[in-house]
């Protein structure tokens, strides 16, 4: 990678300068009645030149990263009845929409072992509700994606590199997609800052407001961040390739970052 920003979420937003990386990804899950079980591990090796989380230079140095996670979704309601496959009535959304309240669980866990013998031990939990009513066949309020997540992260040792030293503490994550009228929909993403020994505790940090034109083969959208004074655009293309009926439909992403 070349000049890639990581988006490190409650902590905004970090630039890579330059990047070699090697990874291996093993992901499992499980279904069960009412329950979803995920699992994944990670091992990456990669050199990178980066900013200092210290100073305002760039360090060039290695990483070992170990990624453990556990996940589980947990379906608390769902509605019945639900069409089993796309028809002509979803104008705004290429998947039928599966409403229903979630309660989601994770923990995952991760060592960083840099070059310049320097580590980071990380551990991070969270839990919390998502709920998802109507259909997005309609024109008005038929469709409401809510989900909030409370954060706990545990952390031993200091990155080196501002891109990946993850913020401890405790803070939780709201999203919320609410469709307006026909095609537009309404998204906004925040964190509470709950930590109190944070000079920002009770604030929100990293917002982002924005809408979405919805069709079922495109969606186009405008958001914005206040705390970085950033505007930008997307546009993602679904089903792109169409060559039939296949099980699920491709999804192609643009997003322009002024």
């Amino acid at each position: 990678s070349y000049r890639e920003k990581i988006n490190k979420g409650f902590s905004g937003e970090e630039e890579i300068y330059r990047s070699n990386t090697f990874s291996i990804e093993n992901k499992n899950n499980k279904k069960f009645k009412n329950n979803s079980i995920y699992l994944s591990t990670i091992y990456e090796l990669g050199n990178f030149n980066a900013k200092s989380s210290e100073k305002e230079e760039l360090i060039d140095l290695f990483r070992n990263l170990f990624i453990g996670e556990v996940s589980q979704d947990i379906e608390v309601w769902n509605k019945k009845d639900l069409r089993g496959s796309i028809s002509k009535d979803y104008k705004y959304s290429p998947r039928v929409i599966a409403e229903g309240i979630k309660w989601k669980n994770s923990i995952k866990s991760a060592l960083f072992l840099y070059s310049n013998d320097e580590s980071q031990k990380v551990m991070l939990l969270s839990s919390g509700p998502e709920l998802t009513f109507g259909s997005l066949k309609n024109n008005l309020f038929d469709y409401t994606r809510l989900s909030t997540k409370a954060e706990y992260i545990l952390k031993e040792g200091t990155s080196p590199f501002a891109f990946d030293n993850v913020d401890d503490g405790i803070r939780i994550k709201f999203n919320l997609a609410q469709q307006l009228f026909g095609p537009i929909v309404l998204n906004t993403e925040s964190y509470l800052n709950l930590d109190v020994k944070d000079n920002d505790y009770g604030k929100f940090k990293e917002s982002t407001f924005g809408f979405e034109i919805k069709r079922r083969a495109y969606n186009i959208g405008l958001f914005y961040k206040p705390s970085s004074k950033e505007l930008g655009i997307k546009f993602d293309i679904v089903n792109f390739g169409y060559s039939g009926l296949p099980p699920k439909f491709n999804k192609w992403k643009l997003k322009i970052i002024g």
